[in-house]
């Protein structure tokens, strides 16, 4: 018995076509395993480096404590007022952030949260350092009022002091961020 042949349409096109969707679905669900892979990678390394960002974060709010601190007690004692460089780290958090496929993460979103509303203590190292301007500029002219200077000073302490409160504030929502970032190590 002559072996049975399939029809040409089977032969020419279902099977090659079978084959062909089966290798491009193949290489279509290897691809997306191997982005959501890259992705989780790329998610676990950013709040690593955040984490490690936050940790320097925290450096530079305790030193801003301490100056402040220093700057009340030169204050009260007649001296000059402070300058301070308020510039907050986000160096990492700003250049990764686009490098993640997807920031629909409760930690991710926490994380946006905390760097889009730290730049407001930007915003109060801005006004301190204008009102330190000002005291400085009546301080400097023989010729002021001492109800003037006066009035300067309380608002640069004024000032120093939300300045203290909202550095409080950011230092303890960053440590309780850090505590759910990876470990350094990790």
């Amino acid at each position: 018995m002559p072996p049975a042949t399939l029809p040409w349409w089977i032969d020419k096109l279902a099977i090659p076509g079978f084959f062909t969707a089966l290798g491009a679905g193949v290489g279509w669900l290897i691809t997306e395993l191997r982005e959501m892979l890259h992705a989780r990678r790329s998610k676990r390394a950013f709040l690593r480096a955040v984490g490690l960002e936050l940790d320097g974060l925290c450096a530079q709010l305790d030193l801003f404590d301490t100056l402040v601190d220093e700057s009340l007690n030169r204050l009260q004692t007649g001296g000059e007022p402070p300058q301070l460089a308020g510039v907050i780290r986000r160096i990492v958090f700003d250049s990764q952030l686009s490098k993640l496929r997807d920031v629909d993460d409760a930690l991710i979103v926490e994380v946006i949260l905390l760097y889009s509303d730290i730049g407001a203590l930007d915003q109060v190292v801005a006004k301190l350092n204008q009102q330190g301007g000002e005291l400085a500029k009546l301080k400097s002219d023989v010729t002021m009022s001492a109800v003037y200077i006066e009035q300067a000073r309380s608002r640069v302490r004024s000032a120093l002091l939300v300045l203290k409160e909202e550095n409080g504030k950011y230092l303890k929502r960053i440590t309780t961020l850090r505590e759910k970032l990876p470990a350094r190590s990790s």
